[in-house]
Order: C-alpha cells, then structure tokens, then sequence
C-alpha cells in the first residue's frame, strides 16, 4: 500500500512540476526532465526483467543441485548392486527361487490366456445376455405386483368409502326422523 501512495505523489509531482513548466517558458529541456522523471517512476520494465533473471538463476541452481543429487544416487545404487547385490541375486537364482518366479509367472499367462479365449468364444456376451433376460423377468414381475397392490388399496378405499357413505346415510336419516 505504501508503494502505491509513494508512486501516487510522485506522479502528482510530476504533473504538477509538467503544469509549472507548461505555465511557464515551456522549454524543451523542462519537458525531457519531466519525461525522464515519469518514465523513472512510472516504467517497472527493467526491475521486473531484473526480478525474473534473478528467479530463472535461482531456480536453474536448484534445479542443477536435484539433477547432480540424483545422478550420484544412482551412481550410488548401481555401484552397490554391482558390488554386493548382483553376487546374491545370482545365488538366489540358483535356488527354488527362480523356479517358483516361473511358476507364478506360467499360471498367470494361462489366467490371461483363459480371459482371451473367453472373449473370443463370446462366454462374456452370453453371460450378459442372460443376466439381462433375467433382470427384465425382474422388472415384469416387480411391475405386475406393484399393479396388483394399486388394485388391493384402490378396492380397500372403494369399499371404505361405501361404508362411510353407508355411515353418513344412516345417521342422515336418523337425523330426519
């Protein structure tokens, strides 16, 4: 906020100075003063292109830092596996290790086989023909009881209206007499 207020009155300052010098003699020297003065405080273009070749320099050395730490982590890993790591694995392999990795690895290529054969045969399209015939089935009959309970209720309330009608003639009628 106190940026804006310091800007604010220079400009003021300025045009009131520009309005001083028009008043006046009107110079040229007096109006490239003033033009020189404004465009001082008014032009943030070079603090700006100054701010962000600060921030591009920041960020390509953090940048670099990251890229040196990782290529020396893997340096790192690639020198313990050569040492100590690709020894154990080799013996490792020697054992039942390697052959149950093979195992599962045969199961799960016939699972897959399977689920491919089964697509082609069109096992999933029948499937789902038949579960959807079966869900109509559903619908049909849910329907038909819903239609069955709307006629129970609509008889109930038939017949609980003819004895309130019933109820109220007679009383109609003992009212009369």
């Amino acid at each position: 906020m106190g940026g804006v207020l310091v800007i604010m009155m220079a400009r003021f300052r300025v045009w009131r100075w520009a309005r001083m010098a028009g008043a006046g003699q009107g110079r040229a020297e007096d109006y490239q003063a003033v033009l020189e003065l404004y465009s001082r405080l008014a032009n943030h273009r070079p603090f700006l292109q100054g701010e962000v070749r600060h921030f591009v320099r920041e960020f390509e050395i953090k940048r670099g830092d990251r890229e040196v730490e990782n290529i020396f982590g893997v340096l790192e890993r690639v020198s313990e596996l050569r040492d100590c790591g690709l020894p154990g694995l080799l013996e490792r392999a020697g054992g039942g290790e390697a052959a149950r990795l093979v195992g599962g690895l045969q199961v799960a290529q016939s699972m897959v086989e399977r689920v491919l054969r089964g697509s082609e045969t069109g096992e999933v399209e029948a499937s789902l023909a038949s579960s959807r015939e079966a869900r109509e089935r559903e619908w049909v009959v849910f329907q038909e009881e819903a239609r069955s309970r709307v006629r129970r209720v609509e008889a109930r309330d038939r017949e609980q209206e003819e004895a309130i009608r019933r109820r109220y003639k007679d009383l109609e009628a003992s009212l009369h007499q």
